[in-house]
């Protein structure tokens, strides 16, 4: 139960995925990882986005 609150309360949370920086940000920072690995993550780029 508690559980599914969690993740219930993280969903509410969730940005729009029209908005591909919020939307990143909020999904790296729920992943397990650290600091520096969400960093990586963030610098990620789409090479088809112009």
């Amino acid at each position: 139960r508690r559980r599914l609150e969690k993740l219930l309360n993280v969903e509410v949370m969730m940005p729009p995925s029209q908005d591909p920086e919020r939307f990143s940000f909020w999904l790296a920072t729920l992943s397990d990882r650290r600091p520096s690995e969400r960093l990586e993550l963030l610098r990620i780029r789409d090479t088809r986005e112009v």
